[in-house]
C-alpha cells in the first residue's frame, strides 16, 4: 500500500484550517505544514490535527511550498492550501489512485466557494492542475509566484480525478484586494527574475478582455453578484499586473539621465 504525504504553507489560519484538515482525515499517512509565523491559534490547530509543524520565514511563494515538500516522507504527495477543502468523497477516491498503477500522477479541479455557499456552483469552471503525483517524477517548480509542479522525467502518466477541491478563498472584498495586491507584486518579481516582459498596450484591454473571459466564458455569472464581483477583481488584477510591470520599468525619481 503506497503510502500519502499532504503539504501546505499556512500564516494566521486559524478560521479555514480546521475546515481543511477536518477534510483531510483519514486521507494522508501524514501532513506536514511549513508556517511563516503566525500569531493565531493556527499552530495550535495543526497539532491537535496531528500535522507536523515546522517554521520557515517567508522569502517567496514556491520556496516555502518546496521547503515543505522536501519534509515529505511518503510515496506520494499531494499539495493543498490551507483555505481548501476536499469534497465528499474525494479522499476515498485519491486512496483508490494511488494504489493503482495506471498514473503517476492526478489532475483535480479547484472550483471557488463565496461567502454564505457550502459548496461551489458545479458548472463554474475552476482550474484543473496536478495536485497529486508520485514524489519520483515531479517536484514544486521554482517560479515565485506560482504552486505548479514540474515533472522530472519523461513518460510521465497523468490522470484525472473526478471529485474536486472547494477554495475558500474569498473572506471579503478587503482581503482579496489585498491578497491580489500582494500577488501581483510576486508575479512581476518572477517576471524580471526571468526577464519577461509586456508591452504596456496589454493594460488597455486587460479589464474589459478578462471581465468577458471571467464572467462569461468561466461562467462566474451563476454565482450571481458574488461572481460578478469576483470577475471584476481578477480582471482588475490582471491589468494591476501590467502596470505594476510598466511602473518598475520606469526611471525613478532622480534617475533619469543617469
Amino acid at each position: 500500500m503506497s503510502s500519502l504525504s499532504i503539504y501546505m504553507i499556512t500564516l494566521n489560519e486559524e478560521h479555514r484550517l480546521p475546515r481543511t484538515l477536518k477534510a483531510l482525515s483519514g486521507v494522508a499517512d501524514e501532513i506536514v505544514l511549513v508556517d511563516c509565523g503566525s500569531k493565531d491559534r493556527t499552530l495550535d490547530i495543526a497539532r491537535s490535527h496531528g500535522a507536523r509543524v515546522h517554521h520557515r520565514d517567508w522569502d517567496n511563494y514556491s520556496a516555502q511550498k518546496s521547503h515543505a515538500e522536501s519534509l515529505c516522507t511518503g510515496d506520494w504527495l499531494m499539495n493543498v492550501d490551507a483555505d481548501e477543502e476536499m469534497s465528499p468523497g474525494l479522499g476515498e477516491e485519491i486512496r483508490k489512485a494511488i494504489d493503482g498503477d495506471a498514473y503517476d500522477a492526478f489532475r483535480v479541479r479547484i472550483t471557488d466557494v463565496f461567502p454564505g455557499k457550502p459548496r461551489p456552483h458545479p458548472w463554474v469552471k475552476g482550474f484543473n492542475v496536478v495536485r497529486l503525483y508520485r514524489r519520483d517524477c515531479a517536484r514544486m517548480g521554482q517560479t515565485l509566484a506560482w504552486d505548479r509542479v514540474g515533472f522530472t522525467r519523461p513518460g510521465v502518466r497523468i490522470g484525472q480525478l473526478k471529485r474536486r477541491i472547494y477554495h475558500h478563498s474569498f473572506v471579503s472584498v478587503s482581503q482579496i484586494v489585498d491578497k491580489y495586491n500582494r500577488y501581483t507584486d510576486q508575479q512581476i518579481e518572477t517576471a524580471r527574475s526571468v526577464g519577461k516582459r509586456y508591452s504596456p498596450l496589454r493594460m488597455l484591454l486587460a479589464i474589459n478582455l478578462n471581465f468577458f473571459r471571467y464572467f462569461i466564458l468561466h461562467r462566474q455569472f451563476l454565482n450571481g453578484w458574488w461572481g460578478y464581483i469576483n470577475s471584476v477583481n481578477l480582471s482588475y488584477m490582471r491589468f494591476l499586473k501590467f502596470a505594476k510591470y510598466y511602473e518598475s520599468s520606469r526611471p525613478r525619481e532622480g534617475e533619469e539621465g543617469s
